[in-house]
């Protein structure tokens, strides 16, 4: 199951979270021009470097992403302003490629150089759902625990404990076995 662009971006529960993400700001439609030869999901990184060597500017929000009828979901992402013309792109490279994405500017946060995890909505009140909402946070906080939050990129087995190792591979196989009833919600209407 991939997460897809939302749309309408006019849509209630897309305005709700976006009204609770950056109170005051409008989600915008964001042309992707990615650098395929760069790290997939490291987009301060990669808009940092494109300012330094080719000018403009860092602005930060989230990516807005949908399950379709499922599950709506805002990543904390940085794109990239081009000085020739103002335009917003977003640089990075994905294991899906995608023409836009739809991006919520959140001029009150800043990147600290720590992973944020999503924000998760459920479109649908079901117990499935919300328990592969609450693993997708079990994930990141595992993946995040202690000096592991300022780490980027992969993650190997010498930076990690054995306990952390097995018990993120098990929240890992829970997830995915939810997926095919995520996948089979997300075609019923």
């Amino acid at each position: 199951m991939v997460l897809t662009s939302p749309a309408p971006l006019d849509a209630a529960h897309v305005i709700a979270l976006c009204r609770e993400l950056a109170p005051g700001m409008e989600p915008l439609v964001v042309d992707c021009e990615p650098d395929y030869d760069a790290p997939h999901n490291d987009c301060f990184a990669q808009v940092d470097d494109c300012v330094q060597h080719r000018g403009g500017e860092r602005v930060v929000g989230w990516a807005l992403w949908e399950m379709p009828n499922t599950l709506l979901e805002a990543e904390f992402h940085a794109v990239w302003r081009r000085p020739t013309d103002g335009l917003l792109i977003d640089l990075n490279p994905r294991e899906f490629s995608f023409r836009s994405i739809h991006f919520l500017p959140d001029p009150a946060r800043t990147y600290e150089g720590r992973q944020v995890d999503n924000v998760r909505r459920a479109l649908r009140n079901d117990p499935k759902l919300k328990q592969f909402i609450y693993l997708k946070g079990r994930q990141f906080a595992l993946l995040n625990a202690g000096d592991l939050a300022n780490h980027h990129g992969v993650i190997d087995n010498t930076m990690t404990s054995a306990r952390l190792i097995k018990d993120f591979n098990e929240i890992t196989k829970q997830v995915n076995a939810l997926m095919p009833s995520l996948a089979k919600l997300a075609r019923s209407r």
